[in-house]
């Protein structure tokens, strides 16, 4: 054996240890978890989810009465609505918003959140039946919207979908939840909570994080270091810099899925930025866009409340008249 390949076994050996020690103690796993952003299960009746892109769900069937606030009940399809057939009935044409805390309407009650608001208002004034499922979850970003939406469509059959901005960043976790194979099925998800990256976001990085424990934990350790600085452009560490990410899930899924008719619903104070971009990576698939916070349909002095992610009742009603105008204006439905 030559001198060259007695130094090398050493290091070969050392490596196979270093990966058979991390998969075995899950040390990169570990090692993610200062890094993550959570979820208070508790709160809002959020289990595990099976599929790597949600990460949690809401909880079917369950009921959550806390601090004087209106309950949270979940209905058998993992949804804050009234119970629902799965199986479409006949004549009735189905919307399904998706969202997060904004949609999910935690501090009201379910009846008054701008989805029922929007159903009453519709089967009242417009020519038709109508169903208005809410399918907002706390955390709700467009990752998790994208993802939510494409199950969505395979099992409840909707003829409209109602995206919504606003809940920004990575994807939420549940304190204590196992974490590992959600990093290890969805690779992406290392680009929403790693500021360093060794190697460049791509399809090579993917395919390491995949294979090798030990890259991974030497990612994850690097990232645990105070003092290292960030390179991920994809990174967003505090919810409110550019949502680049986000946008990115957005532009795919109207990219991949033409089957259903889709709206995106701007929150308050969009950024021009972000809408820039979504015209620049959509393309010609550009989701048609929907902005209630004009001057057209904001009433006159409008106060703060209705520009905050938990607004009060009246908020929710003056929403869902504005989304009745402007599905209206955009011929998706039609006055009686």
């Amino acid at each position: 054996m030559n001198k060259s390949a007695k130094l090398l076994l050493p290091v070969a050996l050392l490596l196979v240890a270093g990966e058979a020690g991390v998969r075995i103690s899950n040390a990169d796993a570990r090692l993610m978890r200062p890094l993550l952003r959570y979820r208070h299960a508790e709160q809002t009746c959020l289990i595990p989810s099976d599929n790597p892109e949600l990460i949690y769900k809401l909880a079917p069937g369950t009921a959550l009465q806390s601090g004087g606030k209106p309950p949270v009940v979940i209905n058998a399809d993992g949804m804050r609505d009234i119970p629902r057939s799965t199986v479409k009935p006949a004549g009735i044409y189905r919307i399904i918003c998706l969202g997060g805390d904004n949609t999910f309407g935690e501090n009201i009650s379910v009846q008054n959140s701008y989805p029922a608001a929007l159903e009453k208002i519709l089967n009242t004034k417009y020519r038709g039946k109508f169903e208005v499922w809410n399918a907002g979850v706390p955390n709700g970003t467009l990752a998790y919207q994208t993802a939510w939406a494409r199950d969505i469509v395979k099992l409840y059959s909707p003829d409209l979908l109602l995206f919504r901005t606003g809940d920004r960043g990575p994807r939420a976790f549940i304190r204590g939840q196992p974490i590992a194979r959600y990093f290890y099925e969805n690779p992406s998800l290392y680009l929403e909570n790693l500021r360093f990256l060794l190697v460049p976001a791509n399809s090579t990085l993917y395919d390491i994080l995949h294979k090798s424990a030990l890259f991974r934990f030497t990612e994850v350790f690097c990232n645990n270091l105070i003092l290292i600085n960030q390179n991920n452009p994809l990174f967003n560490p505090d919810g409110f810099s550019s949502d680049r990410l986000n946008i990115i899930y957005l532009s795919d899924y109207f990219k991949q899925n033409h089957e259903v008719p889709a709206l995106l619903l701007l929150n308050a104070n969009f950024p021009g930025d972000e809408l820039r971009q979504i015209t620049d990576l959509c393309g010609k698939k550009l989701p048609q866009i929907v902005d209630c916070f004009t001057n057209q349909y904001l009433p006159m002095n409008a106060t703060d409340e209705y520009f905050i992610k938990r607004p009060p009742e009246h908020v929710h009603k003056w929403y869902a008249e504005s989304l009745a105008r402007e599905l209206e204006r955009l011929g998706y439905v039609r006055k009686k």
